[in-house]
């Protein structure tokens, strides 16, 4: 992630990732727990797209830019 503009600019999925622990649907908002205790909460946005954002804790927040929600499209079986 940059950390000035909060923009996702690398993605690295790494065998073993933490477990989901927890998963809430609340007011249209799904709230995704992993096993090490980082959140995300998911809408979606329109028919075939949704919006994931990472929670920041209220301890850390101000104190790290909150990244930028990434955009959810879904792709069509074999792309």
């Amino acid at each position: 992630m940059d950390p000035k503009s909060g923009e996702l600019t690398d993605v690295e999925v790494l065998d073993g990732s933490d477990a989901i622990v927890e998963a809430k649907l609340t007011s249209r908002i799904l709230r995704i727990t992993e096993e090490d205790a980082i959140q995300f909460e998911m809408k979606v946005t329109g028919a075939d797209q949704a919006q994931l954002q990472i929670v920041i804790p209220p301890d850390v927040a101000g104190k790290v830019p909150a990244p930028k929600p990434w955009k959810l499209e879904r792709a069509k079986s074999g792309q």
